[in-house]
């Protein structure tokens, strides 16, 4: 699977932004837009698991890594606003061959971006799956997010350890040490960063009503980064949403023990929206 991977870069707002693609030995089904969360980046372990699970059933993968992650450019867990993000992931939708069904996949802060990039932009999107979206809670104590707060008005870039809990990665204790241990990692981010996720989870969660496209949100019930609590929209169309939660998963689903069944989930949602279109086009 590694050796069939591409990697090249897109430029935007003056930095080098970082993408792979992951093809498929036929004709792909659809294309998947993949988004990593905080402090990762698209060639980590869990995406590669990810990764091998998609081609294998026909869905080509595209991902990036966010600017300030990975080898793309940008100091490390900034944005000044999140219009940067929204904008990259733009550019990398433009990217794309459009002769197939696309749709948006993130983890943590990436389902989150990929969420509110569906709601303001839905042209062309055929669906949305977001992994352990930060849309109630985040685990990060109390007293650092009110420090956060103050100084993202006065010094933005100032960076600081976010002090995530480790262990709530996943329950597979080897992988999640290899994971940890990828030199591209890090726990590093700034004040503004973390005031503009917090926006976002807001227009997310207060806009709900707006989403147009079918959403699948997938949760841990053991995730201590981003909990449960607030990670349905009860706001949006009915019957647009569907909600997947798994017993004593963690965070990082796709680094979970039970990642074959969380994967399948994700291509079977996938594979019945690709055949309505299908029928529909008939």
């Amino acid at each position: 699977m590694e050796s069939a991977m591409t990697e090249a870069t897109l430029s935007r707002d003056g930095l080098r932004l970082h993408y792979r693609t992951w093809p498929t030995q036929e004709e792909p089904t659809a294309r998947v837009l993949a988004v990593h969360g905080f402090g990762e980046h698209g060639g980590m372990l869990n995406y590669r698991f990810l990764a091998e699970a998609l081609t294998r059933r026909g869905f080509e993968m595209w991902q990036a890594d966010l600017r300030g992650h990975g080898r793309s450019e940008g100091k490390r867990g900034f944005i000044r606003t999140w219009d940067e993000f929204r904008g990259d992931l733009a550019a990398l939708v433009r990217t794309i061959p459009h002769d197939r069904p696309l749709f948006l996949c993130g983890l943590s802060l990436g389902g989150l971006i990929v969420l509110e990039y569906a709601m303001q932009s839905p042209a062309g999107i055929a669906g949305v799956i977001a992994a352990g979206p930060p849309l109630g809670k985040v685990g990060i104590p109390p007293w650092l997010q009110a420090l956060g707060k103050r100084i993202s008005r006065w010094a933005p870039g100032i960076a600081v350890h976010s002090r995530l809990d480790l262990a709530s990665v996943s329950r597979d204790e080897a992988l999640s040490g290899e994971y940890r241990r990828d030199p591209l990692f890090h726990l590093r981010g700034t004040a503004r960063l973390f005031t503009e996720l917090l926006g976002a989870a807001e227009r997310v969660r207060s806009r709900a009503q707006e989403f147009r496209v079918p959403l699948l949100i997938l949760h841990g019930t053991g995730d201590r980064i981003c909990p449960l609590d607030g990670a349905y929209l009860p706001g949006a169309p009915k019957g647009l949403v569907q909600q997947r939660t798994y017993d004593g998963a963690r965070h990082n689903l796709f680094l979970e023990t039970n990642r074959g069944e969380i994967f399948g989930d994700i291509l079977g949602w996938m594979g019945s929206l690709c055949e309505i279109g299908q029928n529909v086009r008939k």
